[in-house]
C-alpha cells in the first residue's frame, strides 16, 4: 500500500502523518481544561499532548436509511470496552449544524470507578479547517430549573483542544485519556460535546463552529446502555446551556438518539468455558462438554425429564468452572440456545457463593432458532465466585410457559460461557 504524507493541525503546531488507509494519527494538544481523576483530585490538563485516532467513517444527515448492522468491534486483551454505540455506517446519521448537544452514557458495571484509557467520538465535518472540541462531562441530572437554565450539575471534566481534519466527511476520533486518569465512580455520566472557533487567550467560549456537527448512530447501545434521547442546544441558537425543554429524540427505533460514544478502560477480559456440565434434570440425548464452548451450531442436548410438580423445570443443567484469579471486576454469562416446541420458557440463574443460593437473572421465551442472552451481575460480582477455590456456577433451565408443541422436547444448548474482567 502506498504510503501518503499529510498535515494534521491538532493543538498550535502541525503535525506530520504517516498515513494508511483512512486512519488518521497524531496527537491532540489540550488548550485548557481540568478533569477530576479517580483519586477526586482535579488535574490541569493544559499543554498536555494526548495520541489521537481520526478514522474516516460514512453518515448521512437526518435519520438513516437502515439497511443492516455493521460489523462488530472488540476490545484488545489488556482494555475492556465498558461502552460503545457505534453500529456501523449504516447507523450512522446528525443533524446538521449541531455543534453543541449532549447525552448520557452509562457504563457496564466493570467501568464503574475504574480510569479510563481511552474514549471515542463521531464527527461530521462539512469544511476542514481547524476547530475546537470542547467536552464537559457533568455528574447529574437535576429536573425542574425549567428553560434557560443548565439540567446539568457536578462537573467531571471540562476540556479542549484544537483539531484539524484532513478534509470534509465523517471521522471517529479516539482519544487516549490514560494521562489524565479520569473515571466516573458510579458508571453515569453525561456528556456535552462542542465545536467552537479558536480564540485567544483560548478558553472554550468562542462562538460556535456549525460546519461541525456530532456524529449518531442508531440500533441501540452494544454496550452500556443509554436512554434515547439527547439535549440538542438548539432552541432558539446554541449558548452551551442545556436545559430540560431541549431534550429530544428521533422517534425511537432504529433512530436512536444516542452520540457514537466508546469507553476503554483497563483489565483482562477473559472468556471462561465450563469444565463441567450436570443434568439436574432432563436427559442428554446428544453432544459434549467441548460442544458449550463455541456458537459453531454444535449443540449439548438435553430432553426433558420428569418431575414431581409442574413448578419444576423439565431441562435443568449446572454448568461449573474456575475463575482466572480471584480479583474479579466484573463478571457476566452468555447463553446461546434453542428449543424444539413452543410455549416454553428460558431460565439463567447465577449461584450466589455469599447466601448460597442461585439468583435468577433472566427469564424469557424459549426460541426454536437459536438466541443469545447475556446477563451481568450487579452489585459486587465476587459473591457469585467461591472465595475458597475461585468457582464459578449457571444452572440453565427449560420449562413450560403455555401450550406445547411436542411434549417430548428438546433443549439445544449451542454456548454457555462466562465473561470475566480481572485487573
Amino acid at each position: 500500500m502506498k504510503t501518503r504524507l499529510l498535515f494534521l493541525i491538532l493543538g498550535l503546531a502541525s503535525i506530520q502523518l504517516g498515513v494508511a488507509s483512512d486512519v488518521y494519527h497524531g496527537t491532540m494538544t489540550m488548550q485548557f481544561g481540568r478533569v477530576r481523576n479517580s483519586q477526586g483530585k482535579w488535574v490541569d490538563l493544559k499543554g498536555m499532548q494526548v495520541p489521537v485516532t481520526a478514522t474516516r467513517i460514512y453518515a448521512q444527515p437526518g435519520r438513516p436509511r437502515i439497511i443492516g448492522k455493521g460489523s462488530e468491534g472488540s476490545a484488545g486483551i489488556t482494555s475492556v470496552t465498558v461502552y460503545d454505540n457505534d453500529n456501523g455506517d449504516n447507523f450512522h446519521f446528525y443533524t446538521p449544524g449541531d455543534a453543541s448537544s449532549l447525552d448520557d452514557i452509562n457504563l457496564t458495571n466493570s467501568g464503574r470507578g475504574l480510569p479510563w484509557e481511552s474514549m471515542a467520538i463521531g464527527t461530521h465535518v462539512d469544511e476542514a479547517h481547524r476547530v475546537l472540541i470542547r467536552f464537559i462531562f457533568f455528574d447529574s441530572l437535576v429536573q425542574g430549573r425549567g428553560a434557560g437554565h443548565s439540567a446539568f450539575d457536578g462537573v467531571i471534566q471540562d476540556l479542549g483542544g484544537y483539531w484539524t481534519p484532513p478534509d470534509a466527511g465523517d471521522f471517529k476520533l479516539t482519544i487516549n485519556t490514560q494521562s489524565w486518569n479520569v473515571s466516573v465512580a458510579d458508571g453515569q455520566c453525561y456528556v456535552a460535546v462542542q465545536y467552537r472557533q479558536p480564540q485567544f487567550p483560548e478558553q472554550g467560549e468562542g462562538p460556535f463552529d456549525t460546519a461541525y456537527a456530532s456524529v449518531l448512530s442508531g440500533g441501540g447501545v452494544r454496550t452500556g446502555n443509554s436512554d434515547d434521547v439527547f439535549w440538542f442546544d438548539n432552541d432558539p441558537f446554541p449558548n452551551g446551556i442545556y436545559d430540560e425543554t431541549e431534550a429530544d429524540n428521533f422517534g425511537g427505533t432504529p433512530n436512536e438518539a444516542n452520540f457514537i460514544f466508546m469507553v476503554a478502560t483497563g483489565g483482562t477480559q477473559t472468556i471462561v468455558v465450563p469444565t463441567s456440565a450436570t443434568i439436574f434434570r432432563g436427559t442428554q440425548i446428544g453432544g459434549e462438554l467441548s460442544d458449550l464452548w463455541y456458537s459453531d451450531n454444535s449443540y449439548f442436548k438435553v430432553q426433558r425429564g420428569f418431575t414431581l410438580n409442574r413448578t419444576e423445570p423439565p431441562v435443568s443443567v449446572i454448568l461449573e468452572s474456575v475463575a482466572p484469579n480471584a480479583s474479579v471486576r466484573a463478571l457476566s454469562f452468555i447463553t446461546e440456545a434453542s428449543v424444539t416446541s413452543t410455549g416454553l420458557q428460558q431460565t439463567v440463574e447465577l449461584f450466589n457463593f455469599t447466601t448460597n443460593q442461585y439468583v435468577l437473572f433472566d427469564a424469557r421465551a424459549a426460541t426454536r432458532t437459536d438466541s443469545v442472552v447475556e446477563v451481568l451481575v450487579g452489585g459486587n460480582p465476587l459473591d457469585y465466585v467461591n472465595s475458597a477455590n475461585r468457582h464459578v456456577r449457571t444452572r440453565v433451565s427449560v420449562k413450560p410457559a403455555g401450550p406445547l408443541l411436542s411434549y417430548f422436547y428438546t433443549a439445544n444448548l449451542d454456548q454457555t460461557v462466562w465473561k470475566i474482567v480481572t485487573p
